[in-house]
């Protein structure tokens, strides 16, 4: 959006940022939330089991979309050029392979490993849905507090940067 001209338009628009960072969150999570939605239907096709609890289901798919969308722009906001945002989101990638625990346990970490796994969605999005999903447990309180911690600290990061950047007058 800086190479194309339209962050000049919405600094000129009659908005205030947190208006546009609402609109941008929200498109982004329904657009994210739907593609879930539609794979979470297209499970049935592969005879895989649908959560006994599809609401506690729905809303951590909710929450994992809005803490992406959340990191997503808190890489945005940290790069400069569009090839810096999309390495910062291979790294991201990378991390949320290795260090969520969805190929080998976070427990086999040292504690290093484990304060950049909390940070990561997905590490507790993982243990959500196995404890929703396989287990047919509810949810600990743990997983919906940290989303919510991530989603706290990554919009509150993107608005205290984006803000200095979107009130700057070139």
């Amino acid at each position: 959006e800086r190479q194309m001209g339209s962050f000049e338009m919405f600094r000129v628009a009659p908005l205030r940022f947190t208006q546009m960072l609402l609109g941008k969150s929200l498109a982004y999570v329904l657009y994210v939330t739907i593609a879930g939605g539609i794979l979470t239907g297209l499970m049935s096709f592969l005879n895989v089991p649908l959560p006994q609890d599809i609401l506690s289901y729905l809303a951590l798919l909710l929450l994992l979309a809005v803490a992406s969308v959340g990191i997503g722009f808190l890489i945005s906001a940290f790069s400069k050029t569009d090839s810096q945002a999309i390495q910062l989101t291979m790294l991201l990638l990378l991390l949320s392979i290795f260090f969520t625990g969805f190929f080998m346990p976070i427990t086999g970490f040292t504690w290093p490993a484990w304060i950049i796994a909390f940070f990561v969605p997905m590490t507790h999005a993982i243990i959500g849905f196995q404890d929703v999903m396989l287990k047919g447990i509810n949810l600990g309180m743990s997983e919906w507090i940290s989303l919510v911690i991530i989603i706290l600290i990554s919009y509150g990061f993107v608005r205290r940067v984006m803000r200095r950047q979107f009130s700057k007058v070139m």
